[in-house]
């Protein structure tokens, strides 16, 4: 009965949720196509984008709107 009760008590941590995942497509104002792949976990969000033939990942940063991604949080060039 003991050893059930621990497994019960250790299966919510050990079962993680399955990050979430949304792909879009931005059209900036040149009319170049910009892929992003939205990935959202419990841990935290962040976001893959195809820029100039390179991937570039941002994570998610603190803001009023609460839709802010960049990397580092320093001042890069993509925010």
């Amino acid at each position: 009965m003991i050893r059930l009760s621990l497994i019960a008590a250790l299966l919510p941590s050990a079962v993680a949720a399955a990050p979430e995942f949304q792909a879009v497509t931005y059209f900036c104002d040149r009319g170049v196509q910009v892929p992003a792949t939205y990935v959202n976990m419990p841990e935290g969000s962040l976001v893959v984008l195809m820029v100039d033939g390179r991937q570039i990942t941002l994570v998610g940063e603190e803001a009023a709107s609460g839709a802010r991604y960049g990397w580092p949080s320093d001042g890069s060039t993509y925010v």
